[in-house]
């Protein structure tokens, strides 16, 4: 498959733990047009994102005993959304749901539908508002490369916004408008008017989290 993301030479999929493979068939490395982690390579050995044979699972692993773990258990913890974690013997195991996109995705459909899809940016308020009150820090980077976007029929507004491994943070005072503003501004295509439109929302998410 072309495009994969490349991991750290010291990753050796051979190696990988069987049980996955006999619960989700063979994993295939995820294309990068694809994954939800488009630095993975950055990310070294600890984490994987695949594709299952069966059922075509959307996939992230990384080792049961890790730092990306322990964060992993604190934010959930803290009530801050983190997909579910299993554990097949020595892995941690995430099932993303189908129809999962990348924030930064989702801001591709947002001028076409601006009520429908810029109420995840309140949700990125909220979630933002948590991490901030629990002491956890906000995310490291452009937060639309952090958060990933879920359909989900039961939620208040069909759909929740998921933080993403490796869980990096920052206990860097934040100005929740100003900061969106600028990474909305620096890093896509959207008008003026939307980008306002889109701080209003992250900062009513964040009033209310």
């Amino acid at each position: 498959m072309s495009e994969m993301p490349q991991l750290s030479r010291d990753y050796d999929p051979r190696q990988h733990n069987t049980s996955l493979a006999e619960k989700y068939g063979s994993l295939m490395e995820l294309k990068r047009t694809y994954s939800l982690l488009p630095g993975l390579d950055l990310h070294g050995s600890e984490i994987g994102e695949w594709i299952g044979e069966k059922d075509r699972q959307h996939l992230i692993t990384f080792p049961v005993n890790s730092e990306i773990m322990k964060m992993h258990t604190a934010l959930d913890d803290h009530g801050v959304h983190v997909y579910p974690r299993h554990v097949i013997e020595e892995d941690s195991v995430l099932e993303i749901p189908k129809g999962t996109k990348l924030l930064r995705s989702v801001t591709n459909f947002i001028e076409r539908d601006p009520e429908h899809y810029s109420v995840v940016f309140r949700l990125l308020g909220e979630e933002l508002s948590v991490m901030h009150k629990s002491s956890i820090g906000t995310p490291v980077g452009n937060w639309l490369d952090r958060f990933a976007y879920s359909p989900d029929l039961e939620a208040e507004y069909g759909a929740n916004l998921f933080f993403l491994p490796p869980y990096k943070t920052t206990h860097k005072k934040i100005d929740i408008t100003a900061d969106i503003g600028a990474q909305l501004a620096d890093t896509t295509n959207l008008s003026e008017t939307t980008i306002i439109k889109l701080m209003w929302e992250t900062l009513d998410g964040w009033n209310r989290g």
